[in-house]
């Protein structure tokens, strides 16, 4: 996917032997209308000399919601999350995403769809990611990602 220079770009890594993921949060644009589409993109980037496999199951890649992926408030406020959760029993092969090596995997999602976004202002939005599930050679690791991964959007 080829980025512009004005999309909100956010990263973390994390190295396991010479595993090396990102994960970014970026939208296109920072102004959305009330009621319409605001969507964010989640990506993992694999800068590793070999493809992993990621678990989709409780992150955006899974291409809908299934759990909050996000906390989002404005002016103080928590929004709140209206959307599914799921609870499952042993993840299948299908569930599992291939990164090739240098490869990446991205998702957009609309937060309307999940979240009670219902009067303008300025949101912050911070990705609640979880352990990702990850498989490579014969290794399989839960993999933390540390940091902050936040964006601002304004709606009108």
């Amino acid at each position: 996917m080829n980025h512009s220079q004005n999309f909100q770009s956010v990263q973390d890594q994390t190295q396991l032997g010479q595993l090396e993921l990102s994960v970014h949060l970026f939208h296109e644009q920072q102004t959305f209308q009330l009621n319409s589409p605001i969507n964010l993109v989640f990506e993992i980037r694999n800068h590793s000399p070999y493809a992993v496999k990621v678990l989709k199951w409780g992150t955006p890649l899974e291409g809908k919601f299934s759990r909050e992926y996000f906390k989002i408030s404005s002016d103080g406020n928590d929004i709140d999350y209206t959307g599914l959760v799921k609870k499952r029993v042993n993840p299948q092969p299908s569930d599992f995403i291939v990164i090739p090596a240098g490869g990446e995997v991205h998702q957009a999602l609309d937060l309307q769809q999940a979240y009670a976004i219902e009067q303008p202002g300025i949101y912050q939005i911070k990705l609640k990611l979880p352990l990702l599930n990850i498989e490579y050679g014969n290794r399989k690791e839960l993999v933390p990602f540390k940091g902050i991964h936040q964006l601002e959007i304004i709606i009108h």
